[in-house]
């Protein structure tokens, strides 16, 4: 048995060493033990202060104001503040019942024209081609029926085709001749629905985002009954496969100039089998163009900008990267998204206020400017001045801001993109914002809000195609379903329409 003597009493040198031994290992391991609790709190209050950080910018998002402006410095509250197309070549699209049509019916005749009548002649080899070598088929017409539309009434009209018999004097045929006047254009050969009522539906949809199934409503209460989405949406893919070579001539317009805007925005997809994807947009003041793509890759821009020469005007998504390989094409980036990730971690960060009102002033530059000139010596004489102090402020905050904090995440955002963000001094065309694309954009969103999208990938491409034209004559100030009439009659008849940039002009020159 050992008999341990208190320490005030213990003599021996050996045992005191080996207990101050013991009390400096003890020491230690409560040293560290200590740390790794302390920080262990310090990683949980951390992520404390982020969550809090983020949940203080989702209530703000949600419950405050949607716009991003801010108050007057002298009475600002910091937070009160944003089915695959088949082209039916053998049978038409499906018209309503008869005895189920209840609205006025008219007989059209189409007659063909003394001139037309002399060119009968003569693409028949007739000698001393004349009119008088026709007569009249007494009671005889070719007939079809047709859906047309006036000022929001619906009429079925028949359409009688008026015929001619080449005399037999001048006949050289063992058979009769006969030929029949050629009737009005259609989208299609026999189709049950005119052009004007093709366009009346796709102008509902596309210009007042209006969905199919409530036209059909609509067409119901109008006497038009029993007409089903299914043929309205085979009707605007059928009006989109015309209408589809000029989308790509507008986007060649576009391309055209030396600065374009591009972004992309979620487009669902409305049957399981198919994914949802994106819409592309690449616009500027002279047309917008849409793109429809199952993929958010930056693969798509690059094919649509391959052989693009000038600058694109970006937000920081990384897809957009991919535009680096392309050495003729310069990347400008969006102080408008920058601004936004400051907006938004106001309130938790009021140094934020700072940079904000930097950003305003440059703003405020642009709004000064007459003319391009102008705006060049406005920005080199003051907004590179206010740069200067944002790019100071970045770097000094940086090390001040939390670790993975969202004022953080924000002055790394605008460091990254930092030589994309001061293109705009070299050029008065790049706009300091990316908005409007952001602009061209809601149209899109109007339309996923309206409609939800579209069932296929099909038709989705449709509503691309639909949203590249309206778009595009909303950019030169003309009408779209104005447009849309004249540019479908126009290829009805095999001819290239003016684009609607094209078509301004045009009317302007005139």
């Amino acid at each position: 048995m050992i008999i341990m003597r208190p320490l005030e009493q213990e003599t021996d040198v050996e045992i005191l060493r080996e207990y101050i031994r013991l009390l400096e290992d003890y020491a230690k391991n409560a040293t560290d033990e200590n740390r790794l609790l302390r920080e262990k709190y310090g990683a949980q209050e951390q992520r404390s202060l982020n969550i809090e950080d983020d949940l203080k910018i989702l209530r703000r998002k949600l419950w405050r104001r949607s716009s991003e402006k801010r108050q007057k410095p002298k009475d600002r509250e910091r937070d009160q503040e944003n089915i695959d197309l088949t082209l039916q070549t053998q049978t038409p699209f499906p018209a309503p019942k008869e005895k189920e049509l209840d609205i006025e019916k008219r007989d059209i005749v189409f007659d063909l024209s003394l001139d037309d009548l002399r060119a009968e002649s003569e693409l028949r080899g007739i000698a001393s081609p004349s009119a008088d070598q026709w007569t009249e088929v007494d009671g005889l017409f070719d007939k079809k029926k047709r859906i047309h539309v006036i000022e929001r009434q619906y009429i079925e009209e028949t359409i009688h085709l008026k015929k001619y018999k080449l005399k037999p004097e001048f006949n050289d045929s063992d058979k009769e001749t006969i030929i029949a006047a050629k009737g009005p254009e259609e989208l299609l050969p026999g189709s049950r629905y005119s052009i004007d009522f093709a366009i009346s539906v796709a102008a509902d949809k596309y210009v007042s985002h209006m969905p199919l199934e409530r036209q059909t409503r609509e067409m119901a209460s109008l006497g038009l009954k029993c007409m089903k989405t299914s043929t309205l949406s085979h009707l605007m893919a059928t009006l989109a496969a015309l209408l589809e070579s000029l989308q790509l001539r507008i986007l060649n317009e576009i391309l055209s100039h030396d600065v374009i805007h591009c972004d992309e925005t979620t487009w669902p997809i409305q049957i399981k089998e198919q994914d949802d994807g994106y819409m592309w947009i690449t616009s500027n003041k002279f047309g917008s163009y849409y793109c429809f793509e199952p993929t958010r890759s930056g693969r798509v821009v690059t094919g649509i900008l391959k052989d693009y020469k000038g600058t694109a005007i970006t937000d920081g998504f990384g897809g957009y990267n991919r535009l680096r390989v392309f050495p003729d094409i310069a990347q400008a980036f969006c102080w408008a998204h920058v601004r936004r990730k400051f907006y938004d971690v106001e309130p938790v960060y009021p140094d934020a206020k700072e940079v904000l009102d930097l950003i305003d002033k440059m703003f405020e530059i642009e709004r000064q400017a007459r003319s391009d000139e102008d705006l060049l010596v406005l920005r080199n004489d003051k907004s590179k001045g206010l740069l200067d102090k944002i790019h100071a402020w970045l770097l000094d905050q940086h090390p001040k801001s939390r670790t993975e904090s969202p004022a953080q995440a924000a002055i790394e955002y605008t460091l990254k993109l930092w030589p994309g963000l001061t293109q705009f001094l070299e050029n008065p065309r790049i706009a300091l914002s990316n908005n409007e694309a952001e602009r061209t954009i809601r149209h899109a969103v109007m339309g996923r809000k309206n409609y939800y999208g579209s069932r296929t990938h099909n038709g989705a491409d449709t509503a691309a195609t639909f949203f590249t034209v309206v778009e595009s004559c909303k950019k030169v100030e003309l009408d779209p379903r104005t447009y849309m009439l004249y540019a479908t009659y126009e290829l009805a008849q095999g001819k290239a329409p003016l684009t609607p940039l094209e078509y301004t002009r045009h009317n302007r020159a005139h």
